[in-house]
C-alpha cells in the first residue's frame, strides 16, 4: 500500500513538472510567432509616446509658425470608428487608447491630430470644416486628406525617433 502511495505521488508530480514544461513551450512558441501588431506594443505606457509625438512635432510646428503646442487629452476607451479627435475651440488633440490600436496607429492618429491643429492656426478655411464634412463626407473632406497625408509623410521618421530613444 505505501508503495501504491509512493508511485501515485511520482506520477502525479511527474505529470505536473510535464504540464509546467509544456506551458513554458508553447509561452515561447506563441512569443515568436506574435502578429505585428504585438510585435509593435511599445515598451513605455503610451502617454509616454504621445507625448513623445507631440515633443518631436514641435520643429514642424515652428515651420509653421506655431509657437505652442495643442492640449492634449488621451482617453482610454473605444469610439467606434474614430482614434482621434481635435477640438479648435480649445486646441485640444484626443487621442483614443484601446487594446487594439499599435504604436504604428498611435503615432499615426498622434500626428493626423497634430495636423489638425496646424490646419487650424494656419488656414482660416479651417473653421469650414464641419461644412466640407457635410458637403463632400469625412473621406473626401480636404482637411482629412491633408491631415492624413502629413501622418503618412511624417508617420516613419517619428517611428525612427521613438526607437532611437528607446520608447518602442
Amino acid at each position: 500500500m505505501g508503495d501504491d502511495l509512493g508511485i501515485i505521488f511520482l506520477l502525479g508530480f511527474t505529470a505536473v513538472c510535464a504540464v509546467g514544461f509544456i506551458y513554458e513551450c508553447l509561452k515561447d512558441f506563441q512569443q515568436k510567432n506574435l502578429s505585428k501588431r504585438q510585435k509593435s506594443k511599445p515598451r513605455v505606457a503610451y502617454s509616454k509616446i504621445i507625448k513623445e509625438v507631440l515633443r518631436w512635432s514641435g520643429p514642424i510646428l515652428l515651420d509653421q509658425g506655431i509657437k505652442k503646442y495643442p492640449h492634449v487629452k488621451i482617453s482610454y476607451r473605444r469610439c467606434k470608428g474614430a482614434d482621434g479627435y481635435y477640438y479648435p475651440k480649445s486646441k485640444t488633440i484626443e487621442v483614443l487608447v484601446n487594446k487594439m490600436i499599435d504604436t504604428r496607429g498611435l503615432v499615426f492618429v498622434t500626428l493626423h491630430e497634430v495636423a489638425h491643429y496646424i490646419q487650424d492656426k494656419t488656414d482660416p478655411d479651417f473653421r469650414n470644416y464641419d461644412l466640407y464634412e457635410l458637403r463632400v463626407g469625412y473621406d473626401n473632406n480636404p482637411f482629412e486628406i491633408e491631415a492624413n497625408r502629413f501622418a503618412s509623410d511624417y508617420q516613419k521618421p517619428c517611428l525612427a525617433h521613438l526607437k532611437e530613444i528607446g520608447l518602442i
